[in-house]
């Protein structure tokens, strides 16, 4: 279903509801807005339907205008946190430098609130329209609200730690809430998402397809089980959503993230998007500055990621004997060059150029001949500083037609992640069998990725592996912070330098090496690379985010969490 799960129709009505539950500096405090509309709305089917959908809305932004949104949309702008990405303008958490006053981790509170404070509403109130709304519609309705609720508290607890629990509207003389223990939230995570899937139908079709399934619904499940270490829960729901039947992993890995891949059985979850109420920008934010499209290269992928892509013969690079380091991206897992963009790659007419000395390119015209003309990728000051550009999203029939205004659907959760969780739970539990192998050789072995076979049973190295997996396999698509805080890595990964590429040839620099949890390390070979900017990462305070000041200020019942 293009986005706005049928908002288009009622967009007034949407709106209102939207402005009802707007959020500010200070809101928790204002939570919640007392409204006479919640008197008489809610009252039929239609209603309940608006209801719903202003609370997806809040899925992957923090802003309640409708129209376009950019790269900063939540979780994909997660990884520029992490050591696979950055933002071109940065971010206080991006290099560690973060506090209590910082935008970002207020802005995310917000909105995982305010869509709360949505849902809460629509929860409290639906019985108003029950007699006046088909019972199947009325439950999948209060099944995808409890779904949108532990969603919002699924991040706000890996982001934040111990939260207020909310599960309706405070009332308005005990406005000050205090935190809840976080393994407390945990427990009512997953039997919202577990109550959740009993009412979600397994597949949608028409106008209704993007909406919340049985499978997104145990998706979610799964990974909240899996980040608490609940191995049993992770393996049970994981095996629920294979053994729909629905799922299957896309043939192409590339096109899986272009307009050709949307709604394939590999999608759980996406955000949908239709012009001209909703569209993004990641054309413009993401791909080549090079002509094609005037890119701002916002967010870019970073050398840490590049180094951490097999081999073709499925061994590290630092391993592997077929892997040179003056042609770098030849004999590499495929997955590399269907993500990323690198140099001598082509992005619509134009090849890609990315050694400061090139400040001229080819562009090929029809018929075949070829111009020389300027690099804007190199001379302007938009080019990538890390010589990197994604190519996740990035489709050349935006680029050409409008890079102001993509319609991809971008995918919130996939049956890739399935299997992965499946087999990671299962290596976590040391419960090795063929079926862990099945699953991880499924996602490398995908038509166009083809990498070798895994056959180990050793818990040591499995682990390895689909740590690794999870890195390459799932790279932008905001799951990589998530990650290196639960295997309490991150100390490591992003106590160092934001790599780019090499100053000059690739071959002015060694082999790196691969270290036990799959980070590259350069030794003296990181003067040769382009820094960036330098980045810190406490592990006394960093592995959670701060509680907002200005929630702080005004509720003496919240508590800081350490460090800030």
């Amino acid at each position: 279903m293009k986005i706005a799960f049928k908002v288009l129709k009622f967009k007034a009505i949407a709106l209102l509801i939207v402005l009802l539950f707007s959020c500010d500096d200070n809101f928790l405090n204002k939570y919640p807005l007392d409204s006479p509309s919640t008197e008489t709305f809610y009252s039929n089917e239609k209603e309940l339907i608006m209801g719903i959908n202003a609370c997806y809305k809040n899925l992957v932004t923090e802003t309640a205008n409708w129209g376009n949104f950019n790269s900063r949309m939540f979780p994909w702008h997660l990884e520029t946190t992490t050591d696979i990405a950055w933002e071109r303008y940065g971010s206080d958490v991006g290099i560690g430098i973060h506090d209590s006053q910082s935008g970002y981790p207020r802005t995310q509170w917000n909105r995982m609130f305010n869509g709360i404070a949505k849902c809460n509403s629509l929860l409290s109130n639906m019985d108003k329209g029950k007699e006046n709304t088909n019972e199947e519609v009325f439950n999948r309705i209060k099944a995808e609200a409890k779904f949108l609720r532990a969603y919002f508290y699924h991040h706000l607890i890996e982001l934040y730690g111990d939260v207020p629990l909310l599960e309706e509207t405070p009332p308005l003389e005990e406005p000050n809430v205090s935190r809840t223990e976080k393994s407390v939230i945990v427990d009512f995570i997953l039997n919202e998402f577990e109550e959740a899937s009993i009412d979600l139908p397994i597949e949608y079709s028409g106008s209704d397809k993007g909406r919340i399934t049985k499978g997104a619904a145990l998706t979610y499940k799964a990974r909240t089980a899996l980040y608490n270490e609940k191995w049993d829960i992770a393996i049970d729901a994981t095996q629920r959503v294979m053994n729909l039947g629905v799922y299957s992993l896309y043939p192409n890995y590339e096109k899986l993230f272009h307009y050709e891949g949307e709604n394939c059985d590999e999608i759980i979850l996406d955000f949908q998007f239709k012009k001209p109420t909703n569209f993004h920008s990641y054309t413009l934010d993401m791909s080549p500055d090079n002509g094609v499209a005037s890119s701002w290269n916002y967010v870019i992928p970073l050398q840490d990621l590049i180094d951490s892509y097999e081999a073709i013969d499925g061994k590290p690079i630092d391993e592997s004997p077929i892997y040179d380091q003056s042609n770098p991206f030849k004999n590499r897992d495929p997955r590399l060059r269907q993500s990323i963009f690198y140099d001598g790659m082509r992005f619509g007419t134009w090849n890609i150029y990315t050694h400061p000395d090139s400040i001229y390119t080819w562009q090929f015209r029809e018929g075949g001949d070829s111009i020389r003309v300027q690099n804007t990728n190199v001379t302007s000051a938009y080019g990538s500083f890390s010589g990197y550009h994604w190519k996740k999203y990035v489709d050349e029939i935006d680029a050409y037609e409008n890079p102001y205004e993509s319609e991809i659907n971008l995918i919130l959760s996939r049956y890739a992640e399935v299997l992965l969780m499946y087999a990671e739970a299962k290596i976590e539990k040391n419960n090795i069998d063929q079926t862990v192998l099945d699953a991880i050789n499924q996602v490398r072995q995908r038509p166009n990725v083809n990498m070798p076979e895994i056959t180990t049973t050793n818990q040591i190295e499995l682990r390895k592996i689909v740590r690794r997996e999870r890195k390459v396999e799932l790279a932008f698509e905001g799951l990589r912070l998530y990650d290196i805080r639960r295997w309490k890595i991150a100390e490591k990964a992003l106590n160092r330098p934001v790599f780019g590429r090499p100053k000059g040839s690739y071959d002015i620099i060694n082999v790196p090496d691969i270290d036990e949890d799959g980070i590259p390390h350069y030794g003296s070979d990181e003067n040769n690379l382009r820094i960036i900017t330098d980045r810190s990462f406490n592990p006394n305070r960093d592995y959670l985010w701060p509680i907002p000041q200005a929630e702080m200020d005004v509720n003496p019942n919240l508590k800081q969490n350490p460090g800030y």
